[in-house]
């Protein structure tokens, strides 16, 4: 009886064991499967997405050895079918479009509103008679103090702001196949023409301002109270500013590659994860983002070179305006037989001078680009020499097989 009893009990966990096998053959199956599936979905969506890729089933090994190591990626973070990866992927693009449509549009030009404002309403009146009688000098001081409000609000709260953007434009997370076919000087050049496009688009709206102000004023004469025509060109300028900033941080995500990209990143794990930090991870991320910004703020050339840039555009602005309102005003008042009191301006001259900081804004976003990666071209280049400079002065004989330092009167002479 014990033998039987035995035999049965044998029996049984033989099955059992068996069954548990099958089991785990099946799951393993199955997560295969799903692996799979979640892979040749993203190879589907990476052929419509870049179509320089590569075709399904032929791409380069670098990509395909990246899309079946974040298929798995994507499967052990709980999203394990390609209607939950696409779930994933729209949050992300939501998620990021807000705030680069908010807090970037916001940081990229909070700076110049408020900047523009405080000059137009505080500053500018308490200056010292010879400076306002210099429009060069005025427009200068002006400038300098926009640009660098500008400069610095826009790159520290851009950094801030730009921390919690899951997939930002980032080529060293991509594949190198993928970014050989990269071209980044088109994607400068055009970089700059949009930007350029939109300033010169929303500047243009200002133009409107002065004829409706008049039609609404109503005076003989067609003049305009001048002060009431400024500050509603500064607030119809800085709502078009942040509009035109919203859509451009937008635009700068890529729409229609920002799916290619993000599956393509070799961090892909972390961006997951930071889809899913809790409110004090993402408070940690913001701080650390302002840190980071406030630090590209006092060690890198290229925010005081763009400040600069900005200042010289703003003083030539100024002396153009300043030039519009001693000759247009003149002809316009001679014109109507009529002389044109300080406190007023012809709508004319208005639309004139709206129509220079046009130009002359467009000019400088155009600029200011340029600007940028030349002076961060040069800072890199001059940087890299005197680290190499720096080198040879420490490791003298570096380049010929010793990597001992100097033994000199200061310096110990244990070698590193």
């Amino acid at each position: 009886m014990r033998t039987d009893r035995a035999t049965s009990a044998n029996e049984t966990a033989a099955a059992e064991a068996s069954s548990a096998h099958a089991e785990s053959i099946d799951a393993e199956a199955k997560i295969h499967r799903q692996i799979s599936d979640i892979y040749n979905h993203l190879d589907e969506k990476l052929a419509e997405a870049l179509p320089g890729s590569g075709h399904p089933g032929n791409r380069s090994p670098d990509v395909t050895a990246r899309l079946l190591k974040n298929a798995e990626v994507l499967h052990a973070a709980g999203l394990d079918t390609p209607q939950k990866v696409n779930e994933w992927m729209q949050h992300c693009w939501s998620h990021d479009a807000k705030i680069a449509g908010t807090a970037l549009g916001i940081a990229n030009n909070l700076g110049y509103e408020t900047g523009m404002t405080a000059a137009s309403e505080i500053i500018v009146p308490r200056f010292p008679a010879h400076v306002l009688r210099d429009p060069a000098v005025l427009g200068a001081a002006v400038g300098l103090m926009v640009g660098a409000l500008d400069v610095a609000i826009s790159v520290v709260g851009g950094s801030a702001a730009g921390a919690r953007i899951y997939n930002h434009r980032c080529d060293k997370e991509m594949p190198p196949s993928i970014l050989q076919e990269a071209r980044p000087l088109e994607r400068f050049i055009d970089d700059t023409l949009r930007a350029t496009a939109l300033n010169v688009a929303k500047n243009s709206f200002r133009l409107l301002a002065p004829p409706l102000q008049n039609a609404i004023e109503g005076h003989p004469n067609g003049t305009i109270d001048r002060t009431l025509s400024d500050r509603m060109d500064i607030q119809i300028d800085g709502l078009g500013g942040f509009i035109s900033n919203s859509i451009n941080a937008v635009r700068k995500l890529e729409p229609g590659t920002y799916d290619a990209r993000l599956m393509l990143r070799e961090d892909l794990g972390a961006v997951v994860r930071k889809t899913r930090d809790s409110w004090g991870a993402a408070v940690k991320d913001v701080a650390l983002g302002t840190a980071q910004g406030a630090k590209t703020l006092v060690t890198s050339p290229v925010p005081v070179a763009i400040a600069a840039t900005i200042g010289g555009f703003i003083s030539t602005l100024f002396s153009a305006n300043t030039s519009i309102d001693l000759h247009a005003n003149r002809n316009l008042a001679q014109a109507s037989n009529a002389t044109i009191p300080d406190d007023r301006m012809h709508y004319i001259a208005a639309v004139q001078k709206r129509a220079s900081s046009t130009a002359q804004m467009g000019a400088m976003s155009m600029s200011i680009p340029i600007v940028a990666a030349m002076v961060d071209r040069a800072s890199t280049m001059v940087f890299d020499k005197l680290s190499t400079y720096l080198t040879r002065l420490e490791y003298p004989e570096h380049g010929r097989g010793s990597i001992e330092p100097r033994n000199d009167a200061n310096r110990s002479s244990t070698s590193v």
